[in-house]
């Protein structure tokens, strides 16, 4: 079995902290984030369960290789994938994985978008430059304009976030 790399939130922190991410990240994982945005986003806890970092090794075994970043309702895992050099999503039921952003601003841009469909447009205006995101006139145009019949929410959202410079 792959061992876990960041498998204990101190471990997980100091990495994350020589990332060079903004130091929202450090303050959302000291409990000192933006209310609203961690009521979606916080600094994961489920994900250092022992029994699930197994399950999740079995079934995707690219996650011991992640830096945890923040955890939605204890249920999805958003990761810095340190090997590849990608941001990824990972769904705990179903240990479903995917790449969600190629780059920082295309991540954030995956994130946004998803506060956005859930109508907390508001929370990504207040928490964009704390976060060091440089698309939100881009944001704002996409969530404005969303309206392709055609395509799903998530090929959309997919097409966006492609769209955003690497």
């Amino acid at each position: 079995m792959i061992q876990m790399m960041y498998n204990t939130p101190a471990i997980a922190l100091a990495k994350l902290m020589e990332l060079g991410l903004p130091p929202i990240f450090e303050q959302i994982w000291q409990s000192h984030g933006p209310r609203r945005f961690c009521c979606q986003w916080n600094h994961p806890r489920r994900f250092f369960d022992m029994d699930l970092q197994a399950d999740l090794e079995l079934f995707c075994p690219r996650i011991s290789q992640c830096v945890p970043l923040l955890e939605c309702d204890l249920d999805e895992l958003v990761a810095y994938d340190s090997v590849a050099n990608e941001y990824v999503s990972l769904v705990y039921e179903g240990a479903t994985c995917k790449v969600i952003g190629a780059n920082y601003q295309q991540f954030l841009s995956s994130l946004f978008v998803d506060l956005g469909y859930a109508g907390l447009q508001d929370v990504v205006e207040d928490v964009a430059p704390l976060f060091g995101y440089k698309y939100l006139v881009e944001f704002r145009r996409f969530m404005e304009t969303d309206d392709d019949d055609e395509l799903s929410c998530e090929e959309v959202k997919a097409r966006f976030v492609r769209s955003i410079p690497v």
